[in-house]
This record gives structure tokens, C-alpha cells and sequence, in this order.
């Protein structure tokens, strides 16, 4: 299984790991309801759901206080074991 990191919005974001988009966007949708998503859509169109370059530095909070600045490929490796969220940015 190859995981890949999918950013839901723009201003304030959310990153799901997953397979696929297609994937990613079902877990959003089981996730946040279908609702949700649509606004994402409506909202930014076709940029609703990108997929984050493997080597985009990311800056990840893992307990919520502590930074971790790496690549998105390290943090994949580091942190993520399943599809799930992965982060959530903040308002």
C-alpha cells in the first residue's frame, strides 16, 4: 500500500492519507458527510482536492504542540500506517 497525503481546501485545510484521490475523497465524504464536500467544491472547484508533492515541506504538529518540519514523504513514513485524517489546519 502506497499512501499519498490529499489537501481538502485552502484557507483552512484539511490532509487525508490515502491510496488514491479517489479514495480520499470517499473517507472525506464518510467522514464530514457529503455536504461538506460539496461546499469544498463549490467553494474551489477543481482545486477542492490536490494531492500534496512528496517532497513539499510540511510543517506537522504529531501531539498538537511540537513542531516537525519535514517532507510530506518522511511524514508519511513517520506517521501514517492507515488511511486516515492527518492533519486539520487551524482557523
Amino acid at each position: 500500500m502506497e499512501l499519498k497525503i490529499f489537501k481538502f481546501g485552502d484557507d483552512s485545510c484539511d490532509w487525508v492519507c490515502h491510496e488514491t484521490k479517489e479514495q480520499a475523497i470517499n473517507f472525506y465524504k464518510d467522514t464530514c458527510g457529503e455536504e461538506c464536500f460539496q461546499e469544498l467544491v463549490e467553494c474551489y472547484g477543481d482545486e477542492a482536492v490536490t494531492e500534496e508533492p512528496m517532497v513539499k515541506m510540511f510543517t506537522y504538529y504529531h501531539d498538537g504542540v511540537t513542531p516537525d518540519k519535514d517532507t510530506i514523504e518522511n511524514h508519511i513514513k513517520k506517521y501514517c500506517h492507515k488511511p486516515d485524517f492527518f492533519a486539520t489546519s487551524e482557523f
